[in-house]
């Protein structure tokens, strides 16, 4: 499969199980779904899941279970670790190149991405992929951030195409780390 040819998320994870990506993290956690269906895709997998599950009543509500499911969701595959920290403290004890891709689903506004992108695109290997979530929704710092960090590097952008159903109808974008 070519870059080009990924049309969902979950194509992006097929990919990366067929390019021996073994190593990665998910910024943005939730309920741990995606985190979930990554550690059955790829095989050997050693997956950072990270989330602070903030309480904040406006973006998420009933954050306690929303955690426990996570928790209890991701607790038996034991290539994953649970990070509850922000995925800005949590990046300071992953070592520069450790990674194979990051999947970045935090913070929706400009600011926390183009911090997640700075430090998290440190922590992919030359080569490996830098990825997220709802590219075109209704998140205009989200795009804009992830514009401005691309063009500024010269990346190509690539973007799936939305799905009928589930999470998969929020367009991912991802790129490959020079």
């Amino acid at each position: 499969m070519e870059l080009k040819d990924i049309k969902s998320r979950k194509k992006l994870v097929d990919y990366f199980a067929e390019h021996g990506f073994r190593k990665g993290a998910e910024i943005g956690v939730s309920t741990g779904l995606f985190s979930r269906h990554m550690l059955r895709t790829i095989p050997g997998l050693s997956l950072l899941s990270i989330d602070s599950w903030p309480d904040d009543a406006g973006y998420r509500r009933n954050t306690k279970k929303v955690r426990e499911t996570a928790i209890r969701r991701l607790s038996e595959y034991p290539g994953c670790k649970i990070i509850e920290q922000t995925s800005m403290r949590a990046a300071c004890d992953v070592p520069e190149g450790s990674l194979d891709f990051v999947y970045i689903d935090g913070a929706h506004y400009f600011n926390a991405v183009i911090c997640d992108l700075i430090e998290w695109t440190k922590r992919v290997r030359p080569g490996g992929i830098v990825s997220g979530h709802d590219y075109i929704r209704r998140y205009p710092g989200l795009k804009k951030a992830v514009d401005i960090y691309v063009e500024f590097h010269k990346y190509t952008l690539y973007l799936t195409e939305p799905q009928r159903k589930g999470a998969d109808k929020y367009i991912s974008y991802f790129f490959v780390k020079r």
